[in-house]
């Protein structure tokens, strides 16, 4: 709880315990030093009216010292002149001032000098000295010698004149001849004396509250301080000095007891910032430039502080420089940490690149630790992966030691099963990783390196697990963790392209082999089947030419009949055959296509009529509708006819008797546009989307109604697409087909080989 409120009226009867209130004592100080004054003041007008009114009104004689027998009516100077000395003295010491104690002392003194003076003319003379004015002084000593309990000293006083007086009657009767002059000052001094603990207890009321609300800014003011590390300086170019709060001291690690100077601030201040400080604060002196820096200081283990500083101007002059100091060494460590990290992190990324470049696991595992040793600068890394079951290590060279031990800086790494219990194989089953901050992982014996202290478990999705360590406890920071785990990720994408690449290669080994198997079969079946083809189909020819005079006779008919059918049957296996050597050329991308200067029309024309005695044979009517002009372009010949020879083939094939087939001509820009457009029964929409797929036709089965291998269009269509053009369909069930064959006028490239 805090001290009793206390107002003007509480004072006058304060007690001894408020004496360790300093504001309190303070406020007695002064009161005392004002009532020394107006006491003095009061005791010299005293003795003036008292010794005034008995010589010079009632004519009383006077005397220096009593003699006896001496009259009751005599004034004796020795205790006027005794008045007079005390009076000055405190008129002296309330001019000048005294401690509390030492105006209690002396008020003390002459109470008890004065009572003494008085007990010996009593036994001495046998009476006691009733002057009024020493009277009165006495009772005035009394209240300055306790000037905070007035009325008690009132009492005081009261009990010690009593006490002087009733040794005799006589005195006691002239006392009280003289109560009214010994009551006036009585209550002159008491009235004096609560009205200078009015106006000062007021004042000391004010001045606690100002200082209690200045103490409270400055508990503020130092927690600020000590929460910001924060100090205040203030160099006075006037009296040259420098002020400095306690944090500073406390930044420096010096005694409040001790003087920090200009250049005691200025001393610790290490390297070339010593004279970059000094320098801002001279120019700070000379122009009013504020100034705001970083500087080492060389206080403790080392520190950073931050410095500024402003100038104060007084009449347009610079008087002071006044600014804080801020110690920023945690800031700046943070920051360098920071940097650092930064740094990692750049030089981490800049050497990614040679892990993403890696092309085997070997090539990983080489990059890793390369990456951990001379990016993260640890010395200590080790890389397994999963082989049925086990987790292998991998030495710095890229290569899984088959006997499941690898030796690396010094340490022997073993493998570890995925069962077992290790850090290893919790953190390759778990996914997550894992960071022991400290352990003990003892080296080879015979080598010198230190033992493991730390370690840090890093899994790689599956394949394998990253094991970094450090020879301090907890000498793995969170950043470089977070570090690695990147690097693992980055890793584990490497290693399943590296692992897709490799299933990628054996495809396209497997798939070269099978290439090479079929263009070794087609090559056969070129020779082997093609070859006795053609001597068939002319053997059958050269029968038919022979039995055709004989079965104009009627004879050996059947002959002809069977001949032109093995005729019939060869040209279409031949054309079949044809058509599938063909198709694996373009598949393979060896078909060659060799553009030259062409006439469009009279190529047109050529296969047009070509197809005119098979569509008279089928009851078609063939059109061909050529423009006036000639249409030149750079195409392939070969493969203009055989997109033509294709689709006009279809058209005839499913167009009905006394249908129409037409074959146009016309250009589009800088494109040469072929439409075969026929009646025929048109094309299933859901059809239409296969169309140019291999060996796919509508008409499916033993028992469809027209034949073909399905290879027609799309060699067409892979023709067209080599001349840098395409063929568009449109069709309607029942209704007939157009083909539009769209290629551009100039193809000056050779495609193929």
């Amino acid at each position: 709880m805090g001290k009793p409120r206390m107002d003007n009226w509480t004072l006058l009867f304060a007690s001894a315990a408020h004496d360790s209130d300093p504001g309190f004592r303070e406020s007695l100080r002064s009161v005392m030093q004002q009532g020394l004054y107006w006491a003095g003041m009061i005791g010299l007008v005293n003795t003036f009216c008292y010794v005034a009114i008995n010589v010079l009104v009632l004519d009383r004689p006077m005397a220096l010292t009593p003699e006896p027998p001496v009259e009751q009516s005599v004034v004796l100077l020795i205790d006027d002149v005794y008045m007079v000395v005390v009076s000055l003295l405190y008129l002296l010491l309330g001019w000048k001032g005294c401690s509390l104690r030492a105006g209690r002392i002396l008020t003390a003194l002459v109470l008890l000098l004065g009572g003494a003076v008085m007990l010996y003319d009593d036994i001495l003379y046998g009476r006691t000295i009733q002057s009024p004015g020493f009277i009165s002084m006495i009772y005035m000593v009394a209240v300055i010698a306790i000037p905070f309990r007035p009325l008690q000293v009132l009492a005081l006083g009261v009990g010690i004149a009593g006490i002087i007086v009733s040794p005799t009657l006589i005195g006691a009767v002239h006392m009280l001849e003289h109560l009214p002059v010994i009551g006036v000052a009585a209550a002159l001094m008491t009235g004096i004396s609560v009205l200078l603990y009015n106006n000062r207890w007021s004042e000391y009321s004010a001045r606690r509250e100002t200082q209690k609300a200045l103490d409270e800014h400055q508990l503020l003011l130092n927690t600020t301080q000590e929460v910001g590390n924060i100090g205040g300086w203030q160099l006075d170019l006037v009296d040259d000095t420098l002020s400095c709060t306690r944090q500073i001291y406390r930044i420096y690690e010096r005694s409040p007891e001790t003087t920090i100077t200009f250049d005691t601030l200025s001393a610790p201040i290490r390297d070339g910032a010593n004279a970059t400080f000094r320098s801002a604060v001279s120019r700070c002196i000379q122009t009013g430039e504020p100034f705001e820096l970083e500087l080492p200081l060389d206080v403790g283990r080392g520190k950073w502080v931050e410095v500024r500083g402003s100038a104060v101007r007084r009449d347009g002059e610079v008087v002071e420089v006044a600014g804080t100091l801020q110690d920023v060494t945690n800031r700046h460590s943070m920051e360098a940490e920071l940097r650092s990290g930064r740094a990692t992190i750049r030089s981490l990324y800049g050497a990614m690149e040679n892990l993403l470049r890696a092309r085997s696991r070997a090539d990983v595992a080489v990059q890793i630790e390369r990456l951990v040793r001379d990016t993260l600068a640890y010395p200590i890394t080790a890389i397994r992966f999963f082989e049925n079951g086990i987790l292998v290590p991998v030495d710095q060279s890229g290569q899984v030691h088959e006997n499941g031990q690898g030796s690396e800086n010094g340490s022997i790494w073993p493998s570890y099963h995925i069962t077992g219990d290790s850090y290893v194989a919790e953190a390759y089953c778990t996914g997550e990783t894992l960071h022991v901050r400290e352990t003990w992982i003892g080296t080879p014996s015979g080598t010198d390196a230190p033992p493991v202290r730390s370690m840090v478990y890093v899994p790689l999705a599956g394949h394998g697990v990253i094991s970094v360590g450090s020879h301090e406890p907890d000498g793995i920071t969170d950043l470089d963790v977070q570090l690695l785990e990147i690097l693992a990720g980055n890793a584990a994408v490497v290693l399943d392209r590296t692992h897709q690449v490799q299933a990628l290669v054996a495809a396209k080994e497997q798939a070269e082999e099978a290439n090479r198997l079929k263009s070794v079969f087609l090559a056969n079946m070129r020779h082997e089947i093609r070859t006795p083809l053609t001597s068939i189909i002319g053997f059958a020819e050269m029968i038919g030419e022979t039995q055709c005079e004989d079965a104009s006779r009627g004879e050996n008919t059947d002959i002809l009949h069977f001949s032109r059918l093995i005729e019939k049957s060869g040209k279409r296996l031949f054309q079949t055959l044809n058509s599938v050597l063909d198709f694996s050329r373009l598949e393979a991308g060896s078909m060659p296509i060799q553009p030259a200067p062409v006439d469009v029309c009279d190529e047109v024309a050529f296969v047009v009529e070509e197809y005119q005695e098979k569509a008279g044979e089928a009851g078609v009517n063939l059109v061909l509708d050529l423009p006036a002009t000639e249409v030149d372009m750079t195409v392939d010949r070969g493969a203009l006819r055989r997109i033509l020879d294709s689709l006009l083939s279809n058209a005839v094939k499913f167009t009905d008797v006394d249908g129409t087939v037409t074959v146009r001509v016309h250009t589009e820009s800088d494109n040469v546009l072929i439409d075969v457009e026929d009646t025929g029964i048109g094309i299933d929409d859901a059809f239409v989307p296969y169309l140019f797929e291999a060996f796919r036709q509508e008409s499916t089965g033993v028992s469809r109604d027209y034949q073909g291998n399905g290879l027609g269009l799309a060699i067409a269509h892979r023709l067209a697409v080599l001349m840098e053009g395409r063929i568009d369909v449109e069709t309607a069930k029942d209704e007939g087909t157009c083909f539009t064959v769209v290629l551009p006028r100039t193809h000056a490239v050779p495609v193929g080989d």
